[in-house]
């Protein structure tokens, strides 16, 4: 992450995720700052929290019906993820066991797209998705509820993706990400997990981060305990090509009118293309490769590799200059 925006002497942290026009609090117990998962915004020469953006200007971000629908929220969180270790194996809840555990109207559907994989590492890099013919699951909850998981990994598909896949990751669908994956995210807008394991790496984590506010065996209960043969291939979403022109090509990654709680399409730019919002009110976009400019009626912008911004519902006629990748992330159908 830290090479695609540029950052002199990139290295790893314990900070692998950037949020993308996020209204939504991250629920790290560990954290100090009380604002942590909302993005900031530039706007007007300022940086102020994009929930406040989003309250001062919300039909104008998001359109009259998706606020009557969503509220000043986009419907949907982006991120950025690049994790140097393996992650926790966790699920998220799908909208039944969101609304029962959390009370919340959001469960925690998301996708990965595969923007690139670290070649220096002693393994692949890899996914665990869905569990196998293995699958015990009195073996796993007694292993979760001690945090200590290691016959458990056992039971997972593992699977070592190529550049440019696209895999929705169903709520209540198992999963772990491996070391050396750089994965943008996109998903319903909570941070609702269920990460049994006691250990982040060498970091230990708290009975809150681990289950949250849910009693532990109750919490479980988010994971689909289903074996999964050919999960990796009901995961995988293939890319249709939209529009092909003149110094351009758009792509949908995932069809929002399919997967209904987001969208996303990749622009190839290498010339002049134009937004016409292509079925959807807004956009959050990512240049991932190269730089062009975004000329708007009253205003232009300057975005090279790692950049990020917001292309609002009232945005008019917007044209992309240049040599350049962008993924847009789209918003759920109303």
């Amino acid at each position: 992450m830290d090479k695609l925006q540029g950052i002199p002497a990139p290295s790893d942290s314990y900070q692998p995720e950037e949020w993308l026009a996020s209204t939504v609090l991250a629920c790290n117990d560990a954290s100090s700052d009380p604002l942590e998962g909302i993005s900031v915004a530039l706007f007007e020469g300022k940086e102020i929290p994009f929930t406040e953006l989003a309250k001062l200007k919300a039909e104008a971000l998001f359109g009259k019906e998706h606020f009557a629908k969503h509220g000043a929220s986009p419907g949907f969180l982006t991120k950025l993820l690049d994790s140097a270790i393996r992650l926790p194996l966790q699920a998220h809840p799908d909208c039944e066991k969101a609304a029962s555990l959390y009370n919340s109207k959001y469960g925690k559907t998301e996708a990965w797209i595969i923007l690139d994989g670290r070649n220096d590492e002693v393994e692949k890099p890899y996914l665990l998705l869905g569990f196998n013919e293995n699958l015990n699951e009195e073996l796993f909850r007694r292993e979760a509820l001690s945090g200590k998981m290691s016959r458990s990994l056992e039971m997972f598909h593992k699977y070592c993706p190529a550049l440019g896949e696209v895999f929705l990751i169903n709520g209540g669908l198992p999963h772990a990400i491996g070391p050396g994956n750089f994965i943008m995210e996109i998903m319903e807008p909570s941070d609702w997990v269920v990460q049994p394991e006691r250990f982040c790496w060498d970091r230990e984590l708290s009975i809150a981060e681990r289950y949250g506010d849910v009693e532990p065996n109750k919490a479980l209960d988010v994971f689909h305990f289903t074996r999964e043969p050919d999960s990796i291939n009901k995961a995988r979403l293939n890319p249709l090509t939209l529009d092909v022109g003149k110094g351009y090509s758009v792509i949908s990654l995932i069809d929002r009118n399919a997967v209904k709680f987001f969208g996303a399409m990749k622009l190839k730019l290498s010339g002049q293309w134009s937004w016409n919002s292509h079925g959807t009110p807004f956009a959050v976009g990512v240049i991932t490769k190269g730089c062009c400019e975004v000329i708007s009626e009253k205003h232009s912008l300057r975005l090279r590799g790692g950049d990020s911004i917001f292309i609002p519902f009232s945005c008019g006629n917007t044209i992309f200059r240049g040599n350049a990748e962008i993924i847009f992330a789209l918003p759920p159908c109303l």
